[in-house]
């Protein structure tokens, strides 16, 4: 079974489908962001933030200021 379908839903007012609090094997938290793949209608796009400070908005608006 896949994190996405694993994952609750979250607020959508915020525009986050699906977000994952968890911790990795190596013991360091993370955040998992889950959202729509604009070119990709039914793809879905991955983030995974290490800083759980930020809340989900942030991590998909930092990440979108990144080159690819």
């Amino acid at each position: 079974m896949t994190t996405l379908r694993l994952a609750k839903p979250a607020d959508r007012k915020n525009g986050v489908p699906r977000s994952v609090y968890t911790t990795q094997v190596n013991g360091v938290p993370v955040d998992i962001v889950f959202v729509r793949n604009r070119n990709k209608k039914r793809g879905w796009l991955t983030i995974l933030s290490t800083d759980c400070t930020l809340s989900d908005q942030e991590i998909i608006r930092i990440c979108g200021m990144r080159p690819e």
